[in-house]
Parts: C-alpha cells; sequence; structure tokens
C-alpha cells in the first residue's frame, strides 16, 4: 500500500477528518556550542502523530493483513515509513526555522529501546518509528548496536537526514538526563552541583555505528528537569578515509578504485585551488587547512566572514574581507554541489595556531555555516593526523566554543573521543499544522486522491 493510498483512507472516515492545528507538540530547545537543535520525545512525537490520524492508516492496513496481531508485517511500514521520514522531513524544515517556527539547525528525536519493545500494534508511527531504528547500523568494528538503550533519529534543519552530529548527541545526553531516563548512568547523592565523578558510560544507537556517551559533569537536579548545562564525551567511530567509505566519485580523476583515498588533494574551484583531505565520520567531510603555498587560494584572507554571531547576520551575511573575493560560504558551496561529493560534505577550513590548537570554520551541508560542528571537530583532528600537521590530542577552536578532541590510538578501533558542552535552552509546546501530513516535501495540503499515481520522493 502507498503513502498516499494510506493518507487517502484518512477521507473514508470523515468522524477522524483532520482538524487544521493538532494539540500541541511537547519539545525542548538545547544548543551545543550554539548548534542549537529541537528534541523531541518519541511518545510525544506518536502521540502527536496520532492525533494527525496516522494511526487509522495503520489500522486499516493491519486488517488488510490479517489483523491487528499482524501490524508489525512488511505492507505496514512499506507505507507507513517512508511517510513517517517525510513528515519528518517536513517538521524539521517547520520547527527550524528561525523566523516562522522555533529556529534550529537540526529535529532530534529521542528515543528508547524500552518503548520500541512495547505493544503499538494500533499506533502506525510508533510501528514506522521501530521499523526505522532497525534499519540502522547493528554493528561497527566489533561493536554491538542490538544492545543499545537509546537510539535517535536526526533530521538537518533543511529536512535532509544526517547519520551523525556530534554536538546533536551532546544536547541528546542532557534533555534525556532532564527526561529522567539516565538515572542508573548518572552518580548517585548529585542532586544539585556539577559532579565531579566520571558517569557510567551508555551507547546511542545511530544510523551507521552505536555511540558511546558519559556525561562527565552536569548542574543542577541531575535526575530531573531540573538539568541545565552538562559536560558530555561522546566516542564516535574511527575514521574512515577510503572513497567508497566517504564516499567521493572519482571517476572524473581517472580512478575507480573503491579503496582510493583523497588525502591533501587538490581541488580546483572557479576562483583558485585548495588541497583538501575527504574523510567520513559517518557523514562525509572536506577538510581544508590553511597552506602557504605558491598557487593555493588564500581563503584564510576571507575568514572575517565566519567570526561569531548569527548565522544569518554574521557566518553568512558578511562581505570577504576582500569585496572582489568569494565568501567561505560561497566556496564550500561549490565544493558541496561538486561531482566530487555525491552526496554533499560538511566543509571545515582550518587555520593551525599550533600541532594541538586549531581555529575551524564549517559550513554544514543541510545547515549551511555553523557556530559549532563537533563530528567536523573530530575529521579535523583525524585529517590533521593523517597529513602530519597535528597532534592526536587537540584543542579545536569553533565559532561557538572549544572542543577537547582525542584521536584514541588503538589500532583497529582509532575512535575518536570528544568532549564539551551541552546547555539548555528553554522548554516549550508548538502548535503544527496539518499541511505537514500531507504530499511529502510540499508546504500545501494536497488532496491525497489527487496524488495517488505520483512517485514518493525522498
Amino acid at each position: 500500500m502507498s503513502y498516499y493510498l494510506a493518507m487517502a483512507l484518512l477521507s473514508m472516515h470523515p468522524e477522524k477528518t483532520l482538524s487544521l492545528t493538532a494539540p500541541p507538540l511537547a519539545f525542548s530547545k538545547v544548543h551545543g556550542l550554539g548548534n542549537d537543535f529541537i528534541l523531541v520525545t518519541e511518545e510525544n512525537l506518536c502521540r502527536h502523530l496520532v492525533s494527525q490520524g496516522l494511526a487509522l492508516a495503520a489500522s486499516d492496513s493491519a486488517m488488510k493483513s490479517g489483523g491487528a496481531a499482524h501490524a508489525h508485517t512488511e505492507p505496514v511500514t512499506a507505507s507507513l515509513l517512508p511517510a513517517l521520514k517525510s513528515i519528518l522531513s517536513n517538521l524539521a524544515v517547520f520547527l527550524c526555522d528561525r523566523r516562522r517556527g522555533i529556529g534550529g539547525d537540526g529535529l532530534i528525536v529521542a528515543v528508547r529501546s524500552s518503548y520500541l519493545a512495547e505493544d503499538h500494534s494500533a499506533q502506525g508511527p510508533a510501528v514506522a518509528l521501530a521499523a526505522l531504528v532497525d534499519s540502522y547500523s547493528r554493528e561497527r568494528d566489533g561493536v554491538s548496536a542490538l544492545a543499545a538503550p537509546f537510539s535517535w533519529i536526526y533530521v538537518n534543519s533543511d529536512g535532509s537526514y544526517s547519520s551523525m552530529c556530534g554536538n546533536g548527541l551532546r544536547t541528546l545526553a542532557l534533555f534525556m538526563a532532564r527526561q529522567g531516563w539516565l538515572k542508573e548512568y548518572l552518580p548517585c547523592g548529585t542532586d544539585s552541583g556539577a559532579m565531579s565523578a566520571a558517569a557510567s558510560v551508555f551507547q546511542v544507537r545511530c544510523a551507521d555505528y552505536p555511540v558511546h556517551i558519559c556525561i562527565r559533569s552536569i548542574d543542577g537536579d541531575s535526575t530531573g528537569s531540573g538539568a541545565n548545562r552538562a559536560v558530555v564525551s561522546t566516542r564516535l567511530a574511527r575514521p574512515l578515509f577510503s572513497a567508497a567509505d566517504i564516499p567521493l566519485d572519482l571517476s572524473d580523476r581517472g580512478s575507480v578504485e573503491s579503496k582510493c583515498e583523497f588525502v591533501a588533494a587538490p581541488i580546483t574551484l572557479k576562483s583558485g585551488k585548495v588541497k583538501a583531505t575527504a574523510v567520513s565520520m559517518g557523514n562525509p567531510h572536506c577538510v581544508i587547512f590553511e597552506r602557504q603555498e605558491a598557487g593555493s587560494l588564500p581563503w584564510f584572507e576571507y575568514a572575517l566572514d565566519m567570526q561569531g554571531g548569527l548565522p544569518d547576520n554574521t557566518l553568512a551575511g558578511l562581505p570577504a574581507a576582500n569585496s572582489n573575493s568569494p565568501t567561505l560560504r560561497a566556496l564550500s558551496e561549490e565544493i558541496q554541489s561538486s561531482s566530487l561529493f555525491p552526496q554533499g560534505a560538511n566543509v571545515e577550513w582550518v587555520k593551525i595556531l599550533s600541532p594541538e590548537k586549531v581555529r575551524v570554520y564549517v559550513v554544514e551541508r543541510g545547515c549551511g555555516p555553523t557556530l559549532a560542528c563537533a563530528s567536523g571537530a573530530a575529521a579535523v583532528v583525524a585529517a590533521g593526523v593523517r597529513e602530519g600537521l597535528l597532534k592526536r590530542q587537540c584543542c579545536v577552536i569553533l565559532p561557538g566554543g572549544e572542543l577537547a578532541v582525542s584521536y584514541l590510538d588503538g589500532g583497529m578501533q582509532e575512535q575518536i573521543e570528544l568532549t564539551g558542552p551541552a546547555e539548555f535552552v528553554f522548554d516549550g509546546v508548538v502548535s503544527v499544522h496539518s499541511h505537514l501530513f500531507s504530499e511529502p516535501g510540499r508546504a500545501l495540503l494536497i488532496p491525497a486522491q489527487s496524488s495517488a499515481n505520483q512517485g514518493l520522493q525522498e
């Protein structure tokens, strides 16, 4: 059954016609070094989607599949999973809008494995949510994700999905602590003030691999909604440099070998050449170090474009130091749209202050210039070590603040640990218009019947 047919079923039940506005959706706003996110629990999300009528679609599908006992069968997930992804894309675009919505760099859905284990046969959104998490990678570098107590869904502000966001993971940890989900992972006897002892490590299952997280300290009520700031360490999987893993398209360079690497290699842009190293941290990165070499584009002269402040006003909007030169954002977007990166890339511009300290400006795919990017910080250190420019312990200075990065020397593991803050901003509720639950990718309510024969665009 197609997504459109599932939604068309709603029109067959006038007593369950969608209202223009469903009950408000509860959320929290949390930031990590200015990289800000809107977070919701899986329970609140599913309850909200059910109020929009999606439970009916699942129920009708279940009857056609042989009853509620078969609600987890393929016909249900085949229609509701793409519907859920499209809805969350629309929801992220709406909520992250800094003028018409809440404002943020991304939408995060926090998911408990215990919630997914409950019987949700009558609720289509929960069935689709479980199917989405079940599609995540089950193992990476010998570490199983199946026992992870938590998982997440991360959507960029432009509605695109990403498997990794280091700052987002830190905000997720603080959010889950505020929900009271992490009591067994926090030291006892610390109802207020900062903890001095390290907490237990827990896993969060992400699309590409499980991430180990440890809350190092927390201010406020560490077991509930009073927690307002935390210092969190996240241990990401080892960086990958092969073209297939990033991914890279090197066909224009005469190479089709998937194991080829792109390290300190030239990229020709409209205004000049740069040397870059491509690396995956679960998402693709293009790391460009400042170089005083003949023929190299002097991009470091344009760094004034990226100094602090709000993205709309400073990171993206100021003219370059030389009015005849492009901005770092324009250079980044040229790289992101090139055939070299078929899935786009986060672009990091790195000024080396010492082998143990760098200043970094980031233009993320799906978000644009941001105050911080933790996976980008990890990629910078990984690339710097690979090029012989940086040490494994490095302080990465971003416009929003500093991250401590440790590139662990562990043989095949070689994981990267990042430590930095997460800060609570505010809680709230938001009304969501029903047009977000119509045809995927559109902001207008289009009758489902007239779209029944169209293909689903994700």
